[in-house]
């Protein structure tokens, strides 16, 4: 199937998530038959066609109900269930929760469970991260200082935590590299593990034996690491960083490292303009 193709059957479903879809529906918008579009879907997208629409579905859903003066049966309606009693079963099914619960608590670590909208970008990453991270390097290590804080999946807080940074260290890195670094909450001191929690840090490459008041320092250990390169707006990580995790990492005969993995920002990184970069990098044991 060409990429066209499939794309358009990704507006199709987008444009009618409120609506009744099947997969012979959306096998003549791919201009295949079911047996066949069933089987290219799954093997480009990485789930069964009529799980991605489930899973849009939902995902929307999700999204109205942190919007204020949302009802659940409007939500409902307008995510094509035909009773409110039904979104909630399929609701409670997809994300764990009910819906009223996944309203009155925190959803950042539920919306992991979130199905993202594809696109050509995003259907180029995914056929990319099959073929393998861009390569693989011995990091050298090096000790950073920033601030630090613990966070769910996808948590909306960690862009807050890189706001409060730069303005305490003086804004841009001048020259320096910047590092996003990610571990578990058992390897870092003084912290409780809880499930799904990550403890997160937010830095420049230190400069000099001491770290200005308010910066902590952390030293990211050497080591082999899988480089994968995030390509665009800064806005749209979490999706690459989601299909390293849940597309690569479940089909790589490489086996993970105990260590952190972190984003590395150099001067090709422009924030959210289509033309920013920036690299993944995610602690592998080299094949052997």
């Amino acid at each position: 199937m060409g990429d066209s193709r499939l794309v358009r059957v990704f507006e199709v479903i987008e444009a009618r998530l409120d609506e009744p879809l099947d997969v012979q529906a959306l096998a003549q918008v791919a201009c295949m038959s079911p047996f066949h579009f069933h089987r290219v879907f799954g093997a480009s997208v990485g789930m069964e066609v009529m799980r991605y629409v489930r899973g849009r579905r939902l995902t929307r859903a999700a999204e109205m109900l942190q919007e204020p003066g949302q009802s659940l049966v409007g939500v409902a309606l307008e995510c094509g269930y035909g009773s409110q009693s039904a979104f909630t079963r399929a609701f409670r099914r997809w994300f764990g929760v009910s819906p009223g619960r996944f309203r009155e608590e925190d959803p950042a670590w539920m919306m992991m469970r979130r199905v993202d909208r594809l696109d050509a970008q995003a259907l180029e990453r995914r056929m990319a991260l099959v073929k393998g991270p861009e390569r693989i390097v011995e990091f050298e290590g090096c000790v950073v200082e920033g601030m630090s804080g613990t966070f769910a999946p996808m948590d909306p807080k960690i862009p807050a935590l890189w706001g409060k940074f730069l303005q305490s260290s003086g804004g841009a890195s001048q020259g320096r590299r910047s590092f996003g670094i990610c571990a578990s909450l058992t390897t870092c001191p003084d912290e409780v593990q809880q499930e799904g929690r990550f403890w997160y840090m937010a830095s420049h490459e230190a400069e000099g034996e001491e770290s200005p008041e308010g910066l902590e320092r952390f030293e990211i250990p050497p080591g082999t690491y899988a480089v994968f390169t995030h390509r665009g707006p800064i806005s749209r990580l979490g999706e690459t960083v989601k299909d390293i995790w849940g597309v690569w990492v479940s089909r790589t005969a490489l086996k993970l490292r105990q260590a952190p993995d972190f984003e590395l920002y150099d001067e090709r990184f422009k924030g959210d303009a289509p033309d920013s970069e920036l690299d993944i990098y995610i602690p592998v044991h080299r094949a052997e």
